[in-house]
């Protein structure tokens, strides 16, 4: 099999027909060194500046579009990292949600991910590495990682400015790199962005759904030693605009007809307002047989959110939810330079994030006529919920790699993690007659101060075997076992902390190039055990947390072809089958339904075509997205659901024959399709709220170098 195999990219080489082409050679940090995308034996989806400005994208939300079996939810005011890798991923802005799936920039644990377009600014390359990544990502990533990677500062002067400007969209971006000394770089990135309001809120009459975003990150980089380097980064973002823009479906009094045309009916005044801090400093000392890093992170965000709770022109329930998180983050690692058949790294880590929240909902009359209670039309009250939360995670963790021959080799891996949460809630109490309504998705029964504590620790080991047929060849297969920590529902004070989430993944996969490197064939198959899946679900009107079992298999496909030059094809493809296991919710048993949130089939293809019109690079892009339907619900009730939607995406750029001037226009979702972002039950029988997608957008991009 192996002769076959290396005869049949040279045989079929010499069939191909046009000018020398070859799929881009891409490198990833994935394993903690840099390789070949092709050589790492874990499945990668990896977007580059050229991805980032060819589809026009905004945040880290639009990642979903371009990578196999990741979804987000995405669209205005759903910038908080609501990532899934494989139908995987759980968390928010609340305290007791640590995503499965977290964002890593240049290293950085991202515990609470603020503002997402920050993470785009001025990259080299984001990596999402899909399945358990515990052994070297470490904390809490049971579903996956996102790692992003900024551009560093360079020994030379360079600069670029780029923008968009159209009807919804405003954005200029500015990049200055300035070296110092032949050991003293500099580089400074800032970002400003307007969208404008997209929803039109039929009470008031008028359009609301507007964001600006502020973003910086600056660099600087010394070269110590021919061996010594440090890189101090620090960045700021803020952002301020309306709060999430959803619909209660009920038909209440003075609610729209529930549809895509008029989703908005509101009374209440939204805000939403973030501002994120960090600074970090990396110190790398390369020895003989391996080289040293010491990572350091501190990070400081502070989310303040009004909401009209109900969804309504009513008034009934409004919200204010201010939040503040501190994190502090430290990593030593070691990493061999490579040199024999065996290669090898080793570390350690600790993280410690303090964490409140104030959240307040006020309720008024109207809420008690809901329930049948007449109440005086003035009459409203109140319930402040105040959360303290201190997290502490430390770990120890190690690989090893080592080839048994030049085509066979095997990896093996362990991570030992340790996480503490120790929690403070405190509920007022409430008066006659809201007392009625009392754990019924509104107002917590619980009232006093609770003080919980909890302990987690777990091993988790990684082995996998990857065989090279031929150069271009490589097939694997890996065994890994994921962990997320428990904690606690800061909802349900009077609750025991919930299980951590267990995860045994069994992968298999093929990543391979043909033609002369002309295609790019990557194939990945698996299946999970998953244990402790938290999700939250509704049960006599209230917000509970619940704990089950998955089942999940799936396949996935990322190909890429250059039959020509200037042709580029590519095609992803994501099929996926999570199903609950025993997973009990109100005395009912939704074992063999699809795990909620998970889309069974996704798919993107794009086709670019670059050529020359009198010196001129001319470069044309179609993208087709297809987002299959997902259930919001365990129960997997048809009317809630996700997705459904077919997505084209058009742009054509010309760049000027020095190569420093391009402009660009462009075309998102130009068929205007429509479907829903959430559609879910906040309170059986009260609150059915969805939030639709904003729909279609054109505009213009230009990008200046020097």
């Amino acid at each position: 099999m192996s002769a076959l195999l290396a005869a049949a990219p040279a045989a079929l080489a010499q069939n191909a027909t046009g000018a020398a082409a070859s799929v881009d050679e891409i490198v990833v940090t994935a394993q903690r060194r840099e390789q070949r995308l092709q050589d790492v034996p874990i499945a990668i989806g990896v977007v580059t500046p050229a991805i980032v400005e060819k589809a026009a994208m905004k945040d880290l939300q639009d990642l979903g579009t371009y990578v196999p079996g990741l979804t987000t939810g995405s669209g205005p005011g759903m910038r908080f990292g609501a990532f899934k890798v494989r139908g995987i991923g759980s968390g928010g802005t609340t305290l007791e949600g640590s995503t499965a799936v977290p964002v890593f920039i240049d290293d950085i644990y991202m515990g609470r991910p603020g503002l997402n377009n920050l993470a785009l600014l001025d990259i080299e390359r984001v990596e999402v590495a899909k399945g358990p990544q515990g052994t070297l990502f470490g904390r809490n990533t049971i579903g996956g990682a996102i790692a992003v990677v900024s551009r560093k500062p360079v020994g030379e002067f360079e600069a670029y400015a780029e923008g968009q400007l159209g009807p919804v969209e405003k954005q200029i971006t500015g990049v200055v790199n300035l070296p110092i000394s032949d050991r003293v770089m500099t580089r400074v990135a800032a970002q400003y962005d307007d969208s404008d309001a997209r929803y039109w809120n039929s009470y008031k009459r008028t359009h609301v759904g507007a964001e600006k975003t502020v973003a910086v990150r600056g660099q600087v980089k010394v070269l110590a030693s021919d061996d010594l380097t440090f890189l101090l980064s620090a960045d700021l973002g803020n952002l301020r605009g309306d709060s999430l823009q959803q619909k209660n479906s009920l038909p209440l009094k003075g609610n729209t007809t529930p549809g895509f045309h008029d989703p908005i009916s509101q009374n209440a005044d939204t805000l939403r307002k973030v501002a994120t801090r960090g600074v970090s400093l990396r110190a790398d000392w390369a020895l003989e047989a391996a080289t040293l890093s010491s990572i350091t992170g501190y990070r400081y965000d502070q989310w303040f959110v009004t909401a009209d709770t109900d969804r309504t022109s009513l008034s009934l329930l409004r919200e204010q939810n201010p939040q503040g998180f501190q994190q502090y983050s430290q990593e030593f690692r070691a990493v061999s330079n490579g040199g024999g058949p065996l290669s090898w790294l080793a570390g350690a880590s600790y993280y410690r994030e303090r964490a409140k929240e104030d959240m307040t909902i006020t309720a008024e009359a109207g809420l008690l006529n809901l329930f049948g209670i007449s109440a005086p039309p003035t009459l409203s009250a109140s319930q402040t919920r105040s959360q303290r939360q201190v997290t502490e995670s430390a770990a120890v963790f190690g690989e090893a790699n080592y080839a048994l021959t030049e085509r066979l080799k095997v990896t093996a891996g362990l991570r030992y993690t340790y996480d503490s949460v120790d929690q403070q809630v405190n509920t007022n109490a409430l008066t006659s007659p809201f007392t009625a309504i009392l754990g019924k998705g509104v107002y917590q029964p619980t009232v006093g101060t609770v003080y919980r504590g909890k302990t987690f620790s777990k091993l988790t080991p990684r082995v996998a075997i990857d065989y090279r047929f031929t150069p271009d060849v490589l097939a694997y297969f890996s065994v890994t076992n994921g962990y997320k920590s428990g904690g606690f529902d800061a909802g349900r004070p009077a609750d025991p902390a919930y299980a951590p989430e267990e995860v045994w993944s069994y992968e298999g996969g093929l990543k391979s190039e043909w033609f002369d490197r002309k295609l790019r064939v990557n194939l990945a198959a698996y299946a999970y055990d998953y244990k402790n899946l938290l999700t939250r679900s509704t049960i006599n009107n209230a917000l509970v947390l619940l704990s089950g079992k998955v089942k999940s298999r799936g396949i996935e496909s990322d190909i890429t072809f250059k039959p020509v030059r200037g042709l580029t094809l590519t095609s992803a493809l994501s099929y996926q089958k999570p199903e609950y296991g025993d997973y009990i919710v109100a005395g009912v048993n939704y074992r063999g339904n699809r795990l909620a949130g998970a889309n069974a089939f996704t798919s993107f293809h794009s086709i670019d075509y670059e050529f020359d019109v009198k010196d001129h690079a001319v470069a044309l892009r179609a993208e087709h997205q297809w987002i299959d339907k997902a259930y919001s619900q365990p129960s997997n009730a048809p009317q809630f659901y996700t997705g459904d939607a077919s997505l084209v995406n058009l742009r054509a750029a010309v760049t000027d024959p020095s190569g420093k001037y391009e402009v660009a226009v462009f075309g998102k979702n130009v068929f205007n399709q429509r479907y829903y972002l959430v559609n879910g039950q906040l309170s059986a029988g009260l609150v059915h709220n969805f939030v639709q997608s904003p729909g279609g957008y054109w505009g213009f991009q230009f990008k200046a170098r020097y």
